[in-house]
């Protein structure tokens, strides 16, 4: 069976690297450079389990960060 885009249901995929940024108790973790799948339709990014288990890791077992950053928060209201 073919994958389908969670968001526009193609099913045209391309490999790709790209840049996240996730918030988990409180806190926003900006990570650079993860292996994806990107669709070809709606540009939406998709994560293998074991690229998800590695990012995770990576924020749960953290050795120093490559950097810090400022950031500005807005929020929609």
């Amino acid at each position: 069976m073919k994958d389908k885009c969670n968001n526009c249901g193609s099913e045209s995929f391309h490999e790709g690297i790209v840049n996240h940024v996730l918030e988990i108790n409180g806190h926003i973790y900006a990570v650079k450079n993860i292996p994806a799948k990107i669709c070809d339709r709606c540009e939406a990014n998709f994560f293998s389990p074991e690229t998800y288990d590695s990012v995770y890791k990576m924020i749960y077992n953290p050795k120093s960060p490559k950097r810090k950053i400022e950031a500005e928060l807005l929020e929609f209201s």
